[in-house]
C-alpha cells in the first residue's frame, strides 16, 4: 500500500498527466469521504494553473499523516505531521517574504521546541517549551554567541 501510495504522490507532485493503469483506482480515491461525508485519504488541492497547492492526509475527517503545502511554482512551502488532527512530530514552513525557515516540534498538537533560520540555514532563534509554554527563548547572534532569554522558571 506504501508503495502504490509512493507512486501516487509522485505521479500528483511531478507528473500532472500521469494515469499509469496500476494507479487509476488510487487516483478515484483521491479527495473520498466516508459514509457521514468526512475526509478520507489523500485530499489535493490545485492552482487555477493546475499546479499542486496542497497535499494532506485525512482518517475519519481529522488530519492524519504528511500535510504539505506549495507555491504556485512548485516549491515546498510547509509540511506538518499530524496524528488524529492533532500536531506531532516536526513542522516547517518558509516564510515566501524573506526566506525564513522555521522548524518546530509537536507532541500531540503541544508545541516542545521552535527553531528559525534566516535563508542560509543559519540558527537565528530558539524557543523551549514545557506543556505549551514558553520557558526559555535563545538568540543566536551572527558572531555565534548565544544569549540566552528565561522567559519563566518551571
Amino acid at each position: 500500500m506504501m508503495r502504490a501510495l509512493s507512486a501516487l504522490l509522485l505521479c500528483v507532485l511531478l507528473l500532472p498527466g500521469c494515469h499509469a493503469q496500476q494507479d487509476l483506482s488510487l487516483y478515484a480515491q483521491l479527495s473520498a469521504t466516508d459514509s457521514i461525508g468526512r475526509k478520507q485519504g489523500i485530499w489535493v488541492e490545485h492552482y487555477e494553473s493546475g499546479a499542486v497547492k496542497s497535499v494532506r492526509y485525512y482518517k475519519a475527517g481529522a488530519l492524519d499523516g504528511m500535510s504539505m503545502s506549495f507555491t504556485e511554482r512548485g516549491e515546498l512551502q510547509t509540511y506538518s505531521a499530524y496524528d488524529g488532527g492533532k500536531r506531532h512530530g516536526a513542522s516547517r514552513a518558509v516564510e515566501p517574504s524573506d526566506g525564513t525557515v522555521r522548524v518546530s516540534m509537536y507532541d500531540q498538537g503541544v508545541v516542545q521546541l521552535v527553531q528559525v533560520f534566516d535563508r542560509k540555514g543559519i540558527l537565528q532563534l530558539e524557543e523551549f517549551y514545557q506543556n505549551g509554554e514558553i520557558m526559555k527563548s535563545v538568540h543566536h547572534t551572527p558572531t555565534g554567541i548565544i544569549e540566552g532569554h528565561p522567559v519563566r522558571t518551571p
